[in-house]
């Protein structure tokens, strides 16, 4: 097998990264400097399923393993310090985006870049405002769940893919993220218990959902590599208004839902130091990853 533990590693981060509301697994690929050799890879998988695998496997068990590492510690730290998560997932954002706009060769934007950039702002503004409505009336007792499921886990690994871009979001807006952490904790709980039935009723929901997954991160993955190649700077300015936007998206409900003005003292300066912890983290990665 073709893995090492840097690899492992790497794919645990990137694990832990899928499942944060406003941020991007393909953000942390990035900024672990192997967002391109895994779409290349990715891109060849129904080609060279066997190469690529071989390629893949030690992401692929350190992203399964991050996941479900991110399913239990992500929703505590949300549920009991919303306001201090979401600030440690904003210092993530912001160490992000001088690696993001790098990427540009930092070459001035003309128009078509521009518009790039303003679409995607614009989009990521918009999108979250949606996550409160409900667009599918969601009933898991039937075949047609079955295909929302799929076809929404398709939109949402598209979008954990791209830098910047939120695939936790669309399972907001779509109404099933807080189905598919319920699964997914339900699941592992199930298999420590054993119990037959009860992993059975998981699998109905988990099933197409991986499935979708790995639709979503193929196709996307095609995308890329041709988007890279041929139109580098206009795919990078796109998920530079991506990005710039997506503290908006992390802070958005939390502020809504939870009283600012309780405990306010620790929230600012929990927030502050999460802040800075989480952006000079993922800067010293970067600065590893990138001069090695």
């Amino acid at each position: 097998m073709n893995f090492n533990f840097k690899k492992i590693g790497k794919g645990f981060l990137i694990g832990l990264s899928a499942l944060i509301p406003g941020f991007s697994a393909g953000t942390m690929a990035l900024v672990l400097n192997c967002l391109e050799d895994i779409t290349n890879n990715l891109s060849n998988l129904f080609k060279y399923p066997l190469t690529t695998i071989k390629n893949l496997i030690g992401y692929f068990i350190g992203i399964l393993i991050g996941i479900i590492t991110s399913t239990f510690s992500i929703t505590y730290c949300l549920q009991t310090w919303p306001i201090i998560t979401a600030s440690f997932f904003v210092g993530l954002v912001a160490a992000s985006m001088p690696i993001v706009f790098k990427e540009t060769n930092n070459q001035k934007p003309n128009i078509k870049a521009i518009v790039c950039f303003v679409i995607c702002a614009v989009l990521s503004l918009v999108l979250p405002l949606l996550s409160n409505n409900k667009l599918f009336i969601i009933d898991n007792n039937n075949i047609f769940f079955i295909i929302y499921v799929l076809i929404i886990s398709i939109i949402a690994a598209s979008m954990m893919v791209i830098p910047a871009a939120s695939g936790t979001l669309i399972l907001l807006i779509f109404g099933i993220y807080d189905i598919i952490l319920l699964t997914i904790k339900d699941f592992i709980k199930n298999i420590l218990k054993f119990n037959i039935l009860l992993l059975l009723n998981d699998l109905k929901i988990l099933i197409p959902f991986c499935v979708g997954i790995i639709l979503g991160v193929v196709l996307i993955s095609k995308l890329l590599t041709k988007l890279f190649k041929n139109h580098k700077m206009l795919t990078w300015y796109s998920i530079f208004g991506l990005l710039i936007t997506s503290v908006y998206t992390i802070y958005k409900g939390i502020i809504m839902s939870y009283d600012i003005n309780d405990n306010i003292k620790f929230n600012i300066i929990g927030s502050i130091i999460a802040f800075f912890v989480s952006f000079i983290v993922l800067t010293k990665l970067r600065f590893i990853e990138t001069n090695r």
